[in-house]
């Protein structure tokens, strides 16, 4: 199954994002030091041009700014990813009973969160699947053909465990 390779990979931008959030910091650090110690150095009376101060002070200044952005920005994916993450978790716990409920409204909800394009054919709604869907449709349809060859799937479903042909199954 693909579903492995989908979290190796998943699990390796998350490390990409935070190896990367923390070396904005590591520099944002690094630059409020670099800040400090010019401002201490013109305080001691080490430095005294001060239109070098000034002009050194506003670059430092400039890209503290620019790595506070750029965290920012990092850290709002990061929210963003979860809001979506647990809004997707949401919408598939309750998506069947949404739609069994009963309430159109609740039905064309999930309908379309599943599909890009719902039209009505004789009766039947069609919709067409997202294409992210796609693959889910697949590994179901594939995972359904698998069960129905397996050997134990009348016993699955069965509600008699201790039928004849489960008590000649489990004494093999």
């Amino acid at each position: 199954m693909h579903y492995a390779k989908d979290w190796e990979e998943e699990q390796q931008r998350v490390n990409e994002r935070d190896n990367r959030l923390q070396e904005l910091k590591k520099e944002q650090d690094k630059k409020r030091s670099e800040l400090d110690g010019l401002r201490r150095m013109r305080y001691t009376g080490e430095l005294t041009d001060q239109a070098w101060f000034m002009e050194e002070s506003e670059k430092i200044q400039t890209r503290i700014d620019e790595l506070e952005k750029n965290i920012n920005t990092v850290e709002t994916a990061v929210k963003d990813w979860r809001k979506y993450a647990d809004q997707a978790f949401m919408f598939a716990r309750y998506a069947k009973e949404d739609f069994d409920s009963g309430d159109p409204e609740r039905m064309r909800y999930v309908m379309k969160a599943l599909g890009a394009e719902l039209k009505l054919l004789d009766r039947t709604v069609i919709f067409t699947p997202v294409k992210y869907l796609i693959p889910i449709k697949n590994a179901v349809s594939e995972m359904t053909s698998n069960s129905e060859t397996d050997p134990t799937h009348i016993l699955q479903w069965s509600n008699d465990h201790f039928s004849s042909n489960s008590k000649l199954w489990w004494s093999i």
